[in-house]
Order: structure tokens, then C-alpha cells, then sequence
């Protein structure tokens, strides 16, 4: 990718400098034609290859936790109350009780865990997304979440998602967690993503 921007770079710097020449032997009228025409190359080389002018792929994974009897493990999670008056009821989790990392992202950490409270049951919210690039889309995450509240440990647990492209998102075929796989039966409420219930053992 560097050498293919260098390579561009290179050609447009000596278009730019065979047009400068040409400048020089113009008649004016043929001048400010070609001045636009140097200020338009010289933003499309600026502009060439930069990572920020692609947008990201995001990532929404959501799941509900239980143990063996049905009870909700997500259930009395805290969180922060930073929503407005009338706002659906997704809260951020409070980031002193839970720790997550999401491999394949390729940044250092995530604090984007939220909880959805809806009746009968709350559920986990994960959303990520890439570094902006315009190929680097991958098909498995790996989540490393340590969670007392959900797990009843401090242990790392490993949750793998795998993913389907949807548009400039992803949507969530399937989970691991802990080597166990689980696959969803239902969506939200919104009917956006897919709701995944992992039943944890005791």
C-alpha cells in the first residue's frame, strides 16, 4: 500500500511539474485554466491514501445471559444513567466492573459495553468497529471479557463472534463463548440485530 502511494505521489508530482513548465509557455487566459487545474491535483494527492478517508465497519453484538435455572445474569449490572428523559432505556456499563478487549479491531481497548433494559430480561450490548480502512474487514472478533457480575469470577472468558457482511455494517451469525457455540433466536425489539442467550453452567 506505501509503495502504490509512493508510486502515485511520484506520477502526479511530475504532472504537476510538466504543467508548471507548460504555465510558464501559456497565454493568460490559458493560465487560470490551468492554476485550478493545479489546485485540484494537489488536494487529490493530499488526499490519496489516507486512512481516514475510508469509513470503518461496525460491529453490534448483543447477549443475553442466564444460568442453568433461566435466571438473568445481566440483571442488576450497574450502569450509568446518561440517558435523556423519553430515550430507550440502553445504559453505558460502569467501567470499574468489567474489563474488554476486542481482538482484530486493531486498538488497544473497548469501553463500549452497554446493557439494554427491556422486559421480561436485560441483555449485553458490544459495539466496535474497525480503524478506517478500505480492505481490512474481518469475519471473526474475539472478545476478552472479564465480568464478575455476569460471570461470578475474575476470570478472562473468551466470546468468538463470527459475521456476515450487511451494507457498511456486520451482523452476528454466531458466538462462542468459552468454547461452547450458541446461535441467535431472536432479534431486538427494534428488529436490528440479533439477540444471542448463552446459558452459563453453575
Amino acid at each position: 500500500m506505501v509503495k502504490l502511494l509512493l508510486l502515485w505521489t511520484g506520477i502526479n508530482l511530475d504532472i504537476l511539474f510538466f504543467m508548471s513548465y507548460w504555465v510558464n509557455n501559456c497565454h493568460e487566459s490559458q493560465k487560470n485554466n490551468i492554476f485550478y487545474i493545479h489546485l485540484l491535483m494537489f488536494f487529490i494527492v493530499l488526499s490519496c491514501g489516507k486512512k481516514d478517508s475510508y469509513p470503518p465497519y461496525y460491529y453490534t453484538l448483543q447477549i443475553r445471559f442466564t444460568d442453568q435455572f433461566g435466571n438473568d445474569k445481566v440483571q442488576g449490572i450497574k450502569y450509568i444513567e446518561d440517558n435523556k428523559p423519553g430515550s430507550s432505556d440502553e445504559y453505558k456499563v460502569q467501567k470499574d466492573i468489567y474489563r474488554l478487549e476486542v481482538e482484530q479491531t486493531h486498538k488497544p481497548k473497548e469501553d463500549l459495553l452497554r446493557v439494554q433494559k427491556v422486559e421480561p430480561y436485560n441483555y449485553l450490548i458490544i459495539r466496535t468497529s474497525t480503524l478506517p480502512s478500505p480492505d481490512y474487514r474481518p469475519k471473526h472478533l474475539a472478545h476478552r471479557l472479564v465480568c464478575a457480575h455476569v460471570f461470578g469470577d475474575e476470570e478472562e472468558h473468551t466470546i468468538v463472534s463470527d459475521w456476515e457482511k450487511v451494507g457498511s455494517s456486520d451482523k452476528c451469525i454466531s458466538i462462542t463463548v468459552d468454547g461452547k457455540t450458541f446461535t441467535s433466536t431472536e432479534n431486538d425489539q427494534y428488529g436490528n440485530f440479533p439477540i444471542f442467550l448463552v446459558s452459563l453452567d453453575e
